[in-house]
């Protein structure tokens, strides 16, 4: 009887863990996507359909006010420059499927917004080249009520408490990126090309006690600006389009659901800077643009991409 018992105690343990376990993945799953497009440059802003995790595939979408500025002149063979910003994203699984001892299958849904800043340095040693190294933070904060029962959470029921605690209560996650940047920037005729590769390490930090993640992305994203083909009030109209893959590591792609991402997309910028005679033509170069993306992946990862922005020229 002792033998059954012990043997009981620990199949408990075990349904326990592996309930646990799934709770804590799709968890872990939708945050590290919500914030890892939020991070991205090549993924900001837009409408995305996610690989689900225990269920249908999330809808993720993404508003993101972020950019840089580069202090000095374009050209200059060291320029330090700032990043930062804010944003908003929401990231919705219908049917979610978490193994609820009532067999329930309910929605799941994070509405946040992150702050985000960041420094570093841009070296151009040659006309055609640019290297750039640099570190941000972001900070992203989920508020409570993110879980959507068809039946009530059960507080006396062991998932059901674990559920509360990870999508029904308010939750932080900083995303730390460290990186480099190599830019070959060469000009034919009036068109600016450009060949662009970003390496980032990244760590994930969550919050309520969920293990940390950290792993490499690679963003590669080749492109070309045309010619000004008009102009308002005397100021140059033009295109720009342009290739690009994210390519992040076997650690981080488990959880974002995609092994690689592949985007194209189009913009029309309007040079607007020499209308803002602020600090001594500080934003003489500055650009705004109406920007299209879509993208596909090797999973269910794919959407549209669709912002308006604001430009200070790298080269």
């Amino acid at each position: 009887m002792r033998y059954i018992t012990t043997a009981l105690i620990a199949t408990l343990i075990s349904s326990y863990t592996i309930n646990a376990d799934i709770v804590d993945s799709s968890y872990k799953r939708l945050i590290t996507q919500s914030a890892f497009t939020s991070n991205d440059l090549i993924l900001q802003s837009g409408w995305y359909t996610t690989d689900g995790k225990n269920g249908d595939n999330p809808d993720l979408t993404n508003s993101n006010f972020v950019g840089s500025y580069h202090f000095g002149e374009t050209g200059d063979k060291f320029r330090p420059f700032i990043l930062g910003g804010f944003g908003f994203t929401d990231i919705e699984q219908n049917s979610i499927n978490l193994n609820r001892s009532n067999g329930s299958i309910d929605n799941a849904e994070f509405d946040s917004y992150y702050l985000k800043a960041g420094f570093g340095l841009n070296y151009n040693p040659t006309t055609n080249w640019s290297f750039d190294i640099g570190a941000s933070a972001l900070w992203m904060n989920s508020d409570d009520g993110n879980y959507d029962t068809k039946n009530p959470l059960n507080m006396s029921d062991s998932r059901d408490r674990k559920i509360k605690e990870l999508f029904d209560k308010e939750s932080d996650t900083t995303v730390y990126d460290v990186f480099g940047t190599m830019i070959f920037h060469p000009k034919f005729g009036d068109y600016q090309s450009y060949f662009e590769a970003n390496f980032h390490y990244l760590n994930f930090d969550y919050d309520h006690d969920v293990s940390s993640l950290d792993g490499f992305d690679v963003d590669l994203k080749a492109g070309v600006h045309t010619p000004a083909f008009a102009d308002i009030y005397g100021l140059p109209i033009w295109s720009e389009f342009y290739l690009a893959g994210n390519l992040p590591d076997s650690d981080l792609s488990e959880w974002l659901g995609f092994d690689y991402a592949v985007s194209a997309g189009t913009s029309i910028h309007w040079q607007i800077g020499p209308m803002i005679p602020l600090f001594n033509g500080a934003f003489k170069n500055l650009d705004v643009s109406f920007n299209l993306q879509g993208t596909t992946s090797n999973s269910d990862f794919e959407g549209w991409k669709a912002s308006v922005s604001c430009n200070l020229a790298k080269f």
